[in-house]
This record gives C-alpha cells, sequence and structure tokens, in this order.
C-alpha cells in the first residue's frame, strides 16, 4: 500500500477514529439487522486494523481520536488539531 502511493501527495495531517475490532463489529450489528457483508467480518477487520496499527506506528502524520467517544467530542477533538495545525492555536 505504502508503494502504490508514494506519488501521491501526502496530507499533513490524517485522523485516525480509533476503535477496537470488537466495537466495529458490535456497531455493524446494530445496522437495521443487515447481514454483514464479506468486508465486515471480524478476521477481516482485524486484519485492516492491524494494518493501521503498524501505519500509526511507522508515521508520525496520524493524529488519533477515540472513536468510542461522542461525536461532540470527536469534532472537537478535530477541531482543536486542525485549529493548532493551520492558526498555531495552543
Amino acid at each position: 500500500m505504502i508503494k502504490l502511493n508514494q506519488f501521491i501527495p501526502r496530507p499533513c495531517i490524517t485522523f485516525y477514529l480509533h476503535l477496537p475490532p470488537a466495537a466495529i463489529i458490535e456497531r455493524l450489528q446494530k445496522r437495521d439487522g443487515l447481514a454483514l457483508k464479506y468486508e465486515e467480518k471480524f478476521s477481516f477487520i482485524k486484519k485492516v486494523y492491524e494494518v493501521y496499527q503498524f501505519l500509526l506506528e511507522t508515521d508520525e502524520r496520524f493524529i488519533v481520536i477515540d472513536g468510542t467517544a461522542s461525536v461532540s467530542l470527536i469534532h472537537d477533538q478535530i477541531r482543536h488539531h486542525i485549529d493548532k495545525a493551520c492558526f498555531n492555536d495552543k
């Protein structure tokens, strides 16, 4: 994946909404009783999660946001980081 993206401009900040795989499955199962698709199976989600965990360790531009927090708190945290990056707002 990294090789594929080597010629694409990289953003200064990447927000990662961290949610453990079990919590992702729990949320997916609450959706209108829809059956899980292949890409929503636990094994697939766990593999994707592990790739992102690796990226978090190797790429400093990622800012981790707690995906289990309220929408309002997530918004406030993202806004804070954008203000800090764009306006040097502490």
